[in-house]
């Protein structure tokens, strides 16, 4: 397969991440909703306020809500990765099998992270907060969402850097 499709193919896959943040973000709240109910929560259940999807859930004796908000996403970090694979395999400097395995991997990583972002949130309001709603955008798990994507992408330039030492060689 010649390496301009695969790497347009993750740059269009990347655009669309962006394009379709808000589809991503309500996916992301749906799943740590049902990972919620199965670990630490009673009760949950997805709802929308203000266009936003909100992570309602029981734990102890009150009701909370978490806000998902476009700073909580994954799917900005996911379209960045993506869209520098893409583009790091349509220029040859990355082997589409490489390049594909890396951004792969990457975009798993950053899944989870986002999800155990949420996850950590939730159980903290609901351990240690008054019933209510809160955003669920806390800056040291954007912190951590950052350094994630910057390893991900210090991972490709490693790999960018092995494989023009074995063309040199």
């Amino acid at each position: 397969m010649p390496r301009w499709v695969v790497g347009g193919l993750l740059i269009v896959f990347g655009v669309l991440a962006v394009v379709s943040e808000h589809a991503v973000r309500v996916l992301e709240t749906q799943l740590a909703a049902a990972v919620a109910g199965m670990t630490f929560a009673t009760d949950t259940m997805v709802a929308w306020t203000g266009g936003d999807p909100v992570i309602g859930f029981t734990l102890g004796h009150g009701w909370f809500a978490g806000q998902v908000t476009a700073f909580t996403g994954s799917a900005v970090f996911v379209a960045g990765i993506a869209v520098i694979g893409g583009v790091l395999v349509a220029a040859g400097r990355l082997t589409w099998s490489r390049g594909l395995a890396i951004t792969a991997a990457g975009v798993l990583a950053l899944v989870i992270g986002g999800q155990l972002r949420l996850l950590v949130s939730a159980f903290v309001i609901g351990t240690s907060a008054q019933q209510g709603a809160y955003p669920l955008n806390h800056p040291i798990g954007l912190a951590a969402m950052i350094v994630a994507a910057l390893g991900v992408v210090t991972c490709f330039f490693f790999a960018v850097r092995t494989a023009r030492r074995a063309r040199t060689a």
